[in-house]
């Protein structure tokens, strides 16, 4: 990101022959809160031997657990989220589209870092372009679980 700090809106769309978009299901990450934790131990600090279910990325959310400026100095950090739980049939002849956005505006504040009186027409809003690296040292991807069907789908 050419920011310090970022949001992550994420959309997976299902796109028709003719290019028209229906919304899936989204999630979202504040960068700063990009640190994974395991789960089991944050139910009851971990003092019951309990597997929480399902095993999806586990991201903080207190003050102490929160990194500043993660993506200073042109930093490649990994972002590892979960989209909302769906149930989807992809038609035949549809693709799948992954839309990444920084803000979602008005549904959600912008980022305080970036536009601190959380106005979208601000001059002084910082706008930050991000890069998406997909190398064999970044190997970003999309995990869907496909289950097949039957018939004509």
């Amino acid at each position: 990101s050419t920011a310090d700090y970022g949001d992550f809106f994420v959309y997976l769309e299902d796109v028709d022959e003719n290019g028209e978009a229906v919304l899936v299901t989204e999630t979202q990450l504040r960068a700063g809160f990009a640190d994974l934790y395991d789960n089991d131990r944050s139910v009851a600090g971990g003092k019951y031997d309990i597997d929480v279910l399902p095993d999806l990325p586990w991201h903080g959310y207190e003050k102490s657990q929160y990194r500043d400026r993660i993506l200073a100095d042109n930093a490649v950090v990994e972002l590892v989220i979960d989209f909302l739980p769906t149930s989807w049939v992809f038609r035949k002849g549809h693709r799948i589209r992954v839309t990444i956005a920084c803000a979602d505006y008005p549904t959600f504040q912008l980022h305080p870092k970036l536009s601190p009186g959380n106005d979208p027409e601000h001059p002084a809003n910082v706008v930050p372009t991000i890069t998406v690296y997909r190398d064999a040292a970044h190997p970003s991807h999309v995990d869907l679980p496909v289950i097949p069907t039957v018939g004509d789908a």
